[in-house]
């Protein structure tokens, strides 16, 4: 199985990190996990391509991580998730530059993919010498 990266997932929900880090390492990426906003702004000395968030956790919201996580580190391909879906956090996803947005429950299959397309859109882009940025956000029902 080929090594897909490093990928940081941030969700409070304890049992659902444990099962998005479990298969997500089962695929190929090398996962690191987070149980809130502090702490995944602890782990950023690594310099991880993904991240994977929640965005209602205690303390600061997953949209706070993104727009801060965004303005240091323009590359990073952000995804969003979240059981409480609303058009106004899919519009500041897209505004604060997230790649994707997750209505939960997830298919881990389908994030699983999203997150692998991404990367191969990054290191096409990379190739050809351009810069990557979300130009349409990308809203997935994935319990279907």
């Amino acid at each position: 199985m080929e090594s897909l990266g490093p990928l940081l997932i941030v969700e409070d929900n304890a049992p659902l990190r444990a099962t998005l880090a479990a298969y997500l390492a089962q695929v190929g990426f090398q996962v690191e996990t987070a149980g809130n906003v502090a702490e995944a702004v602890q782990k950023l000395a690594v310099a991880y391509p993904l991240v994977l968030s929640d965005i209602r956790m205690p303390g600061a919201s997953g949209i706070d991580f993104l727009r801060e996580l965004h303005r240091l580190r323009p590359e990073v391909g952000i995804f969003l998730m979240t059981g409480y879906p609303t058009v106004e956090t899919i519009i500041e996803a897209k505004q604060c530059g997230a790649v994707a947005y997750f209505r939960k429950p997830i298919s881990l299959p389908v994030v699983a993919a999203r997150l692998r397309d991404h990367l191969n859109e990054m290191a096409s882009s990379a190739s050809a010498g351009q810069t990557t940025g979300p130009a349409e956000i990308s809203v997935n029902r994935t319990d279907n």
